[in-house]
C-alpha cells in the first residue's frame, strides 16, 4: 500500500525567498505542522511548528520579515512513496521527526507524513486486535 494513504497530498509548500508568516498562515489554513520548502520540483528544507517556536518565537523574530531560507530546516530526511509504513516510522521514530516528505522515484515531493495520524490508527489496529483476541479466549475483559 501506498505511503500516500497516510499524507498531505500534494504537501503545502513555500519557497525558500517567501516569508516565514506566510507558511505560518499556510499550516494554520491547511491545519497540518510543517511546509516544504521547495525550488520547482526540488526539496530545498522543512519548516515545522518546532522551527516556528525555536527559530521565530524563542528569538523574537518578526516572522512576516524573516525569510524562510534563514529559518528552515535543511538538508531533509525524504522517503520513499512506495516505501513500508514501518520504514517510514523507524525513519520518523529514530529522528524525533514528526513529519516526512514522500517523493516519488524521481524524487519530487508528492506528500508528507505526519506521525500523529499514523500512531491513531495503529491504536485503533491494536484494540481491534485485542478485542478479536478477549472474544476468541471467550473473556470478558483481559486477564480474566
Amino acid at each position: 500500500m501506498s505511503l500516500r494513504k497516510y499524507g498531505i497530498c500534494p504537501p503545502v509548500v513555500c519557497r525558500a525567498d517567501e516569508m516565514a508568516g506566510r507558511a505560518v498562515d499556510l499550516m494554520i489554513e491547511r491545519q497540518c505542522g510543517a511546509v516544504l520548502i521547495v525550488d520547482g520540483d526540488r526539496i530545498e528544507g522543512i519548516f515545522s511548528k518546532h522551527d516556528v517556536l525555536e527559530r521565530i518565537a524563542g528569538p523574537r523574530r518578526d516572522p512576516d520579515a524573516t525569510l524562510l531560507m534563514d529559518v528552515m530546516t535543511s538538508p531533509v530526511i525524504t522517503i520513499s512513496d512506495k516505501a513500508k509504513l514501518e520504514d517510514a516510522l523507524e525513519v520518523m521514530v529514530h529522528g524525533r521527526f514528526r513529519h516526512l516528505p514522500l517523493v516519488d522515484d524521481d524524487e519530487r515531493p508528492v506528500g508528507m507524513l505526519s506521525i500523529c495520524p499514523i500512531f491513531g490508527e495503529q491504536i485503533d489496529n491494536l484494540r481491534q486486535a485485542c478485542s478479536s483476541l478477549v472474544a476468541y479466549f471467550g473473556a470478558e475483559t483481559p486477564g480474566d
